[in-house]
């Protein structure tokens, strides 16, 4: 008769397999949380949360700039808005951003990166030269 297995062995054949590929889903959350970016750049939260006056110089230097409109975060099933280039040079000649946060939603602006990729997002009711809220 074979002998079953014991935990032990189980937990040490399962620890020695190879790890499953990585899901990527350019400009989206994939079903493990990872977001990326919209070149496939998994990215990862660098601040929880920074000041408008960051974000305003963040994207002036160049980040990348994400929105999320109902305040989940964007990992709850809303869809990311990815502002363009040409329209992020635009945000340099406007006031902003404004965290306005007039429909009770959840507002914040947060900074994430990865490999290179460093991504303003924006969440809730966040305003900015008319691209945003």
């Amino acid at each position: 008769m074979k002998r079953q297995k014991s935990f032990a062995e189980t937990l040490a054949e399962v620890k020695a397999m190879p790890p499953r590929a990585r899901d990527v889903r350019p400009g989206e959350y994939n079903a493990d949380g990872d977001l990326f970016d919209p070149a496939g750049t998994l990215l990862t939260r660098a601040k929880a949360s920074i000041t408008t006056a960051d974000a305003r110089a963040l994207v002036a230097d160049g980040a990348l700039l994400a929105a999320e409109g109902c305040g989940c975060g964007g990992s709850s099933g809303c869809e990311i808005d990815w502002i363009a280039d040409d329209d992020r040079a635009k945000l340099r000649d406007t006031s902003g951003p404004v965290l306005a946060g007039r429909r009770r939603t959840p507002t914040w602006i947060d900074l994430w990166e990865g490999a290179g990729s460093v991504v303003v997002f924006a969440h809730g009711d966040v305003r900015w030269g008319g691209m945003l809220g």
